[in-house]
């Protein structure tokens, strides 16, 4: 008992050293700044008003009262650092690969395929997303109470009492207020109750917590609904994501397995080919009549086989939101049980001599992902660099090269953005602003009404004065009034567009 626990430790320092380069690492202006650096209710840091917002906003397509008061906490705490925020990311992280092997060292009192699933879960690359973006703090924070929800969930089925049950509602109600990824945990528990505890699954006994993941769920799609961030099947029929979600299993397999070319988003698939669903399809089909038929012999390759089927089916995007097909983060969680499948089918073999081995190779290739993660330029770089066709990561690029001056080299990936997503509008308006800054305004006009209808709908405050200033300059004087008056309301102290408009009011009187 006394090796592995020390092991543990060796396990903990080198996840440190693994993500060390993280204490070097700025925010990313890709979510960071509606979580963060943009978000006012966060900045003001934790207050009553700012606690009773958590638990009341549907902010950005999302219901996570903890998460949005961790944030809060941090703020309040550290002020807005990214090496604080960060910091706090990775110090759940390593809580939750102790409490990891905890869980499964008391659950099959076996201390070296415990801590190897522990080491797999500390140093795969695939993990660093949830570690290294701030804004996914909801993902360590909810495994957090999900790894809680089991350690206590082992302690009632040993012996049952209704103040075990109540710490197991307890734990699960907390992780699902922090991300709705653990909807299928209950799911996960009656898997728990085969094995390793050998009690008979009790649907029964776990209703209330079903029905804590039914409202969460409830509450998710309000969120989404409310910010109209569902995609409705006439865009995306339900074939399609079918295939997709069959697809996205093997891709999930092959990164977990082979992981290269981690992507901070991965482009949309340009259809599903029958082909590609059928192989996947008969993949799954083929491993779990494998692991059917070793039940008995070997039962923890089906737990684990189905723990990652299971837990994937939120994020198999059958309810859609967004385009992403797949994402490193989504898989924080459900990859323990293909861990589980390897570290205990290895067991028995002398595999302990080639652990160091094993971690430390994943050390080395965690610690070269983290450093991708430094700024908004580093991450989309590398994923123009791994990645074909994605928009996405050519417009927040974009964004980068426009802000830090380059509008030139934005404006080409802009470009390339446009011509694979070309009724984007937040790419159009992207444009706009990049010929605006270098004054081709007969080229942006062709943008500016495109992107009139996004402008509309979320007011971007920022956007009424280089309304205002390209609408002079195209001598469109009655609208440019309109958006002048708009603009001085909402950003009263902006000199650049206060000179231009008397400027223009000058030359008029002479």
């Amino acid at each position: 008992m006394t090796k592995p626990l020390n092991i543990l430790g060796i396990l903990v320092l080198l996840t440190l050293i693994a993500y060390w380069p993280l204490q070097y690492n700025d925010f990313i202006n890709f979510d960071d700044e509606k979580y963060l650096t943009e978000n006012p209710f966060i900045q003001s840091g934790l207050t009553i008003n700012n606690v009773i917002w958590s638990f009341k906003t549907f902010y950005f397509g999302n219901w996570h009262p903890l998460t949005w008061m961790s944030y809060l906490a941090d703020i309040t705490l550290f002020g807005l650092r990214p090496q604080a925020i960060h910091l706090v990311n990775l110090l759940l992280h390593l809580a939750n690969t102790v409490l990891l092997f905890v869980f499964l060292n008391r659950a099959t009192k076996m201390p070296w395929p415990s801590v190897f699933v522990a080491a797999l879960f500390a140093l795969h690359p695939l993990n660093v997303e949830s570690v290294a973006w701030a804004s996914e703090r909801k993902s360590v924070l909810s495994t957090f109470f999900g790894m809680l929800t089991m350690l206590c969930y082992i302690r009632y089925a040993a012996r049952p009492t209704l103040w075990r049950y109540l710490a197991v509602m307890s734990s699960l109600a907390l992780g699902l207020m922090s991300k709705p990824m653990l909807v299928t945990l209950p799911f996960v528990l009656l898997l728990l109750d085969y094995w390793p505890l050998g009690r008979r699954p009790r649907v029964l006994e776990k209703l209330p917590l079903f029905l804590l993941s039914i409202l969460s769920s409830v509450m998710t799609i309000l969120a989404q609904h409310k910010e109209e961030a569902l995609v409705p099947l006439s865009v995306s029929p339900l074939k399609e994501r079918i295939f997709g979600a069959v697809i996205s299993y093997a891709a999930y397999m092959q990164k977990l397995f082979l992981p290269v070319k981690l992507a901070v988003i991965y482009p949309p698939s340009d259809g599903n080919p029958l082909w590609q669903a059928g192989l996947a399809l008969v993949l799954i089909v083929a491993l779990t009549a494998l692991f059917v038929r070793m039940r008995k012999v070997s039962p923890y390759l089906l737990v684990g086989w189905l723990w990652f089927l299971g837990s994937l089916i939120p994020v198999l995007q059958i309810i859609q939101v967004g385009s992403a097909p797949i994402a490193d983060r989504y898989v924080y969680i459900p990859a323990v049980g293909l861990f589980i499948v390897i570290a205990y089918t290895l067991g028995p073999l002398k595999w302990r001599n080639y652990f160091f081995l094993i971690a430390l190779v994943f050390a080395v290739l965690t610690f070269r992902q983290v450093q991708f993660w430094q700024n908004s330029e580093t991450i989309f770089r590398h994923a123009l660099d791994v990645t074909r066709n994605n928009y996405v990561a050519h417009d927040n690029y974009g964004v980068v090269l426009l802000k830090t001056g380059r509008a030139l080299e934005a404006i080409d990936h802009f470009s390339i953005g446009l011509r694979h997503k070309p009724d984007s509008l937040l790419i159009i308006s992207n444009m706009w602003s990049a010929l605006v800054v270098v004054g081709r305004y007969d080229e942006a006009e062709q943008y500016f009404y495109k992107a009139m209808p996004l402008w509309v709908k979320f007011g971007d405050r920022k956007t009424y004065g280089m309304l205002t200033l390209f609408l002079l300059n195209k001598k469109k004087d009655e609208e440019a009034f309109l958006r002048y008056i708009k603009a001085t309301q909402e950003t009263p102290n902006n000199v650049e567009l206060c000179l231009a408009w008397a400027s223009k009011t000058m030359a008029e009187r002479r």
